[in-house]
């Protein structure tokens, strides 16, 4: 199968809201329910379906990719409800190269809604195994998406497009470490037990935090939370008994009024002998009082301070984009080079055993006449000859491949001058 037979039908953010991509998404279940149909219907050679929250990407191989392509993007909008006002524009579609640079561009974090997020290779890593399951991708596909990991993991390697940090969650966890380093040693007080809350417990965990307590107003939350981050459990009554301790205290939650007063701040700051505390509020509204920034050895960082941080990494990686695209451009030419060389494989594969067949049928003629020593001389000498004959030849055959503007007419030819198109007992073979 070559490049230009490859297509890609999809929607994203780029170009339908997130309400609307809701109507187009598929479950991994679904996936799998109709990858195998799809194929067949469709009449497609490969295919591999990408759905994430952002975006619901189709990847195919067919011998006829426009038409295909047409088919692929009626098949994709029949699926959404009666109701859902996604339309063929809100679709795109990319055929050969192009195709393979986006999905190289997604794979490596250009065509998130947060540029060079990482969560995105994993899922176009399981939506090849869910196609390999399902027997829709072969080698083809395969390839092109073993080529597109290469590209992600160069482009994670070899600039900084996933470097920083791009929540305030992981923001708030950075910032703790960029103040105390090594966190093993260090505890920790999460006020909240929702999914921010929840995320920053991951953030700390994977930090490999010493000691983490949960405090939310409904225990059986905290409890949850505290059993999947190995932390413990408590009520919101005993935060400021626990603020003596800690050395973060992250604040999330909803509360209309804050959580941490002033007072609770000096109250637990008189028996820490002086030890810093870092305070960080990701509530909205504020969940604890600003007057907690005046006493000693208190920092308090809230929203602003952590949306700096954010921006600051969005920026950085923005600066990586030309490179990461550099990357990408190279690992497209070398997909469509090795593509293109597999198409020239048969072709040289049947001139050289055409050459050897008649090699050796002229040797059976005449080894009769020779003696076992000049046969084996003439045996040599007639794999080195042919080997000389089809040099040049076999160069020709590889670079007409390689060049995706080249007369297929070409290689006929080539196939005719050599009488490939015939017979091996055909006339003028002896």
């Amino acid at each position: 199968m070559d490049l230009e037979h490859l297509l890609l039908v999809g929607s994203s953010h780029r170009t339908a809201p997130l309400d609307l991509l809701q109507d187009l998404s598929f479950s991994p279940e679904l996936i799998r329910e109709h990858l195998p149909g799809m194929r067949e219907v469709l009449d497609l050679d490969e295919t591999v379906i990408l759905s994430t929250c952002n975006r619901t990407e189709i990847y195919a191989a067919a011998e006829n990719e426009r038409r295909a392509a047409g088919a692929v993007q009626d098949w994709l909008l029949a699926r959404a409800p009666g109701e859902s006002g996604i339309s063929r524009e809100n679709l795109y579609t990319r055929f050969g190269a192009e195709a393979a640079s986006h999905l190289f561009r997604t794979a490596s974090g250009l065509e998130s809604l947060i540029v060079g997020e990482t969560e995105i290779a994993g899922q176009v890593q399981d939506a090849l195994e869910i196609a390999r399951g399902a027997g829709t991708a072969q080698g083809f596909s395969t390839r092109l998406f073993s080529t597109a990991f290469r590209a992600s993991k160069r482009s994670r390697t070899e600039t900084e497009i996933a470097a920083g940090t791009t929540s305030v969650a992981s923001a708030s966890v950075h910032l703790a470490h960029r103040i105390f380093g090594d966190l093993s040693r260090r505890s920790a007080l999460m006020i909240g037990a929702g999914e921010t809350g929840r995320l920053v417990c991951r953030y700390l965990a994977h930090h490999g935090i010493g000691k983490l307590t949960i405090a939310n107003r409904t225990t059986h939350r905290a409890l949850e939370v505290a059993g999947e981050f190995g932390g413990e459990a408590a009520g919101l009554e005993g935060i400021e008994e626990i603020l003596e301790g800690v050395d973060i205290a992250v604040a999330a939650t909803h509360s209309p009024t804050p959580l941490v007063t002033g007072e609770m701040i000096q109250s637990a700051m008189r028996n820490r002998s002086s030890r810093m505390l870092l305070l960080v509020d990701i509530s909205m509204p504020a969940n604890i009082d600003g007057a907690a920034s005046s006493v000693d050895n208190v920092f308090l960082n809230d929203m602003n301070d952590l949306k700096s941080i954010v921006q600051r990494t969005l920026d950085r990686r923005s600066r990586e984009i030309p490179a990461v695209e550099r990357i990408i451009e190279e690992e497209v030419a070398c997909f469509a080079a090795r593509t293109a060389a597999m198409r020239a494989g048969p072709i040289i594969k049947e001139l050289r055993q055409r050459y050897e067949d008649l090699a050796g049928a002229q040797l059976e003629k005449f080894s009769p006449k020779m003696s076992e020593e000049d046969r084996a001389v003439a045996a040599r000498m007639v794999r080195d000859l042919t080997k000389k004959l089809l040099h040049w030849p076999t160069l020709e055959l590889r670079e007409i491949a390689r060049d995706p503007e080249a007369d297929p007419a070409r290689i006929e030819w080539l196939r005719r001058l050599f009488g490939l198109d015939k017979p091996l007992s055909g006339k003028g073979d002896g």
